[in-house]
């Protein structure tokens, strides 16, 4: 005969009415309630997408990035993707007039803002420059980009910076 176990002193049944029971019921799920709750509280939930991130601290990569940074006093990098949905593969953005003078008019205003040290856009470098030309000339003929070398502001601080430039444009 099978069926389910049997434990010293109890029925078959005994498990099976104990989760039929409202109270045991209602325990339960106060239980995953209460146990979200704790996690959500103690638990730091906020993404942190960092270098550490993606390499390991004794990384060859990250260190040769640290030691290139330190001895050029390089600080991070923002790049904005900027589209010009008039533009195509006849008539790319980096090409088209008021396109570049846009361009040229947030470039400006993204550089006044503190905590940005430069501003690399098609409207002030030559797109042809190999050093330049594939970062702010993407292959999307409708797009370029806008490379800011920033400061070690903290990111909470410096993008509601950017986004007021841009949206006040």
């Amino acid at each position: 005969m099978t069926g389910p176990p049997e434990f010293p002193g109890q029925g078959a049944g005994t498990m099976v009415r104990l989760w039929t029971r409202r109270s045991s019921a209602v325990a339960a799920v106060v239980l995953a309630v209460l146990s979200t709750l704790a996690v959500a509280l103690w638990v730091d939930l906020v993404p942190r997408v960092e270098g550490e991130f993606f390499f390991a601290d004794d990384d060859p990569q990250l260190e040769a990035s640290r030691e290139i940074r330190s001895r050029f006093r390089l600080g991070e990098q923002v790049i904005l993707r900027v589209r010009d949905p008039g533009a195509s593969e006849t008539d790319p953005a980096v090409e088209r007039d008021p396109t570049l003078l846009q361009i040229e008019t947030l470039a400006d205003a993204l550089a006044e803002i503190d905590g940005v040290e430069a501003v690399y856009s098609a409207a002030s470098h030559d797109v042809s420059d190999p050093l330049y030309g594939r970062i702010l000339a993407p292959p999307d003929p409708s797009a370029t980009n806008i490379v800011l070398q920033v400061d070690d502001t903290d990111p909470r601080i410096l993008v509601p910076r950017l986004e007021a430039v841009i949206e006040g444009l």
